[in-house]
């Protein structure tokens, strides 16, 4: 009996190793950052104003070691596959991988120094660790370890041909956001108070929007035939890789501007006035159009009504949650 065709045994491998990951990606959000009171942190950033929240959305905890690290990851694995090749000699191609890990990781390190130290400055009430310098390397050595777990598991993900391992986990990760920000907001409705002025624009900053719209994009212009090669070894894998591209880049956009305007990610603050925040949406939905445009490009024909009913499932979700909670927010 003839063995099978090796992309035969690969395609029948690729539910595996795209389930594996996940489970791992699931299994490492339970694990919070040290030194750091987890239901201090849950209350501050407004998680808990009733029994269910506390149990819907204590996970993944308030401070999570994969926060820090799924975005370096992306911009990590893009940069080297811009680096490297098919082509290319072994000696140089392991070469660019042991710089791309070796930069991330570091990177990793000193963010999560950096956010040990200004946790202890900015909110000194959240920790359990009165030490400042061990607290500030106990948090780099977590997300340095979580960093390297996600570059392990990402490497797992490319193999399924299916999309790309960095991009996967990050989409994973921000729809598991999408789902909490969901839920706060409706947990918010339900409170005494009402809901913040700011949160009607919390659909909106969660992404639902331009997830939406690049479905309604792949339902009109699906590209037939994946990988598409991009630039040298960066490629689009599938749709999940188009699905996640707009997020990415609009996490990549508010973190940048957050950083450059002082104002941290973490800040339990109206979203209204945060600028990251409109930073990351407005980068997002930015995204979106040029995507179409590319997608429009490539050889392919309309994709399922399956991509129609997501796409305008999601935007008619975002604008009805949208209305609702700005009727209902205060004057």
């Amino acid at each position: 009996m003839n063995a099978p065709d090796p992309a035969v045994r690969r395609a029948r491998r690729t539910p595996a190793f795209v389930v594996i990951a996940l489970l791992l990606l699931a299994g490492l959000a339970i694990i919070p950052l040290p030194g750091i009171h987890q239901q201090a942190a849950l209350t501050q950033l407004g998680r808990v104003s009733a029994w269910w929240a506390q149990v819907a959305f204590a996970w993944p905890p308030a401070f999570s070691p994969l926060a820090t690290g799924l975005l370096g990851l992306v911009v990590a694995r893009g940069l080297m596959d811009l680096a490297t090749h098919p082509g290319q000699d072994a000696f140089v191609r392991r070469l660019w991988v042991a710089i791309a890990s070796g930069l991330y990781l570091g990177g990793t390190f000193a963010g999560g120094v950096g956010l040990g130290l200004t946790l202890d400055l900015r909110f000194p009430d959240l920790l359990v660790l009165d030490n400042r310098l061990v607290l500030a390397v106990l948090i780099g050595l977590s997300t340095t370890a979580a960093a390297a777990a996600l570059w392990s598991i990402s490497g797992l993900v490319r193999k399924s041909a299916i999309a790309s391992g960095a991009l996967l986990l990050f989409f994973a990760w921000e729809l598991l956001r999408i789902t909490r920000f969901l839920g706060e907001l409706g947990f918010a409705l339900f409170d005494a108070g009402g809901p913040e002025p700011g949160l009607g624009f919390m659909p909106m900053h969660a992404g639902l929007v331009p997830l939406g719209l690049t479905c309604v994009a792949l339902w009109r212009w699906s590209p037939d035939r994946y990988p598409i090669r991009i630039a040298r070894d960066l490629h689009v894998r599938g749709p999940l890789d188009l699905l996640a591209l707009p997020l990415a880049i609009g996490a990549i956009a508010g973190t940048l501007t957050a950083d450059l305007s002082d104002v941290p990610a973490w800040t339990p603050q109206s979203p209204l006035y945060d600028t990251g925040l409109l930073a990351r949406s407005l980068a997002s939905l930015l995204v979106v159009p040029a995507l179409a445009v590319w997608m429009r490009r490539q050889p392919g024909s309309p994709g399922g009504w399956g991509w129609a009913v997501v796409g305008f499932g999601l935007i008619a979700l975002s604008l009805a949650a949208m209305a609702l909670t700005m009727s209902w927010s205060p004057a």
